[in-house]
């Protein structure tokens, strides 16, 4: 009998890390740690007082930003009265650009979640955006700073730098110890879940779950002037497809796409190809009839825009995906077997997620492996959910 995802924990020995000389260095430096520094960090809340300063971290990428984004509204709640200052990566600029939330935004560039290929360029700006988040935080002298992060690397270290006396965060990727109030992280519940742990000490509720949080970067007008630019059909219904994913483990097989875009004209629906590829490898499918490629053509708002519009979007698992679940969209989402389907997609009547059922299912390695047989997903499985959504 094959054994419940739900049951496989992708903790080990409390921490993220899955290889054991990894966990073991955390394990030595945390014993240390707690050994030696603990007794000297205060765990008593800082006073409940209007106009704090409040450094929120979630320094990591596209789609789990728009995560987080998701659940701001909850955090303002929470901090009503306060002014909220929000860390990311430089390469989430767009997505929170305009937000009504975020009274400032600090850029910080860590090496190991920067996606660029240059070496010694990503260790540079590593370097350069530490000693940046750093000044701002001194300058900026933070009542607290809450790091949503729950896997390495976290952003406690220059939270320590930075001098900011009050600093909460999860213990799974280390370093605990130097936070004033720390919490575990929990197996099967869903990302955002995990968030708002986070701000359940200051006495938080039930919360709402909002469809809106994300509708400030919708921009009709430019997803518009898009389609007149292709002459496209607007009386016919739209699906987006976004194929691609940033690597191997994120990709379906050609073939099978090319099907899905086939069998989704023949609905009356036009397809739009959008995301970032260094080439096309539907080219033979685009007609400028029923398919259009939008491919490196459409930045956030525009796809934004486009996701509003749409009645159905088709993605493989990754930020288009869990952007158009935020904009409350229909959205099919096809996922390998690394991740737990339950941690990162909710259950709505609007989305299906599809990922095979196997053996080795959620086995947490980031690279996947050679066979990657968890993506073995037939193409009559999509085309069956795409006739059912239209």
């Amino acid at each position: 009998m094959m054994k419940s995802r739900q049951n496989k924990n992708r903790l080990k020995n409390g921490y993220h890390f899955q290889r054991l000389y990894a966990r073991l260095l955390f394990i030595l430096i945390d014993f240390a740690g707690n050994l030696i520094l603990r007794p000297f960090i205060k765990k008593a809340l800082p006073q409940n007082s209007s106009h704090r300063k409040v450094l929120l971290c979630k320094n990591d990428h596209l789609g789990d930003i728009v995560l987080f984004l998701q659940v701001l509204p909850e955090i303002k709640k929470v901090f009503l009265n306060d002014e909220l200052h929000l860390v990311i990566g430089s390469w989430s600029k767009d997505l929170v650009n305009g937000n009504p939330y975020i009274n400032k935004v600090i850029y910080y560039d860590n090496y190991f979640l920067n996606r660029g290929k240059n070496i010694v360029k990503k260790v540079f700006i590593d370097i350069i955006s530490s000693i940046n988040f750093v000044e701002e935080a001194l300058k900026n002298k933070y009542d607290m700073a809450i790091d949503f992060r729950a896997y390495f690397p976290n952003m406690i270290p220059l939270l320590i730098f930075g001098n900011i006396k009050y600093r909460i965060g999860f213990t799974s990727a280390g370093l605990g110890f130097l936070l004033n109030h720390s919490e575990k992280w929990k197996e099967n519940i869903p990302e955002t879940e995990h968030f708002l742990d986070l701000i359940r000490i200051f006495s938080y509720g039930p919360h709402e779950n909002k469809t809106d949080a994300l509708d400030y970067l919708v921009d009709i007008d430019k997803a518009e002037r898009l389609m007149n630019n292709y002459r496209i059909n607007t009386d016919k219904k739209l699906i987006l497809v976004h194929p691609f994913g940033g690597n191997a483990t994120k990709k379906w097989e050609i073939n099978a796409w090319k099907k899905v875009i086939r069998e989704s004209i023949k609905n009356n629906c036009i397809v739009i190809l959008v995301g970032q590829h260094p080439e096309n490898p539907f080219v033979d499918l685009v007609d400028n009839q029923n398919v259009f490629s939008a491919i490196n053509k459409t930045d956030i708002k525009t796809l934004a825009g486009l996701i509003k519009k749409a009645e159905l979007v088709i993605g493989m698992d990754s930020f288009p995906a869990q952007f158009s679940i935020a904009l409350n969209r229909k959205t099919i989402v096809i996922m390998s077997g690394i991740e737990n389907r339950s941690q990162w997609y909710d259950k709505k009547d609007n989305v299906s997620v599809l990922q095979k059922e196997v053996d080795c299912s959620p086995c947490y390695r980031k690279n996947g492996c050679e066979k990657m047989s968890c993506l073995e997903i037939g193409s009559d499985e999509v085309v069956k959910l795409i006739n059912s959504y239209l």
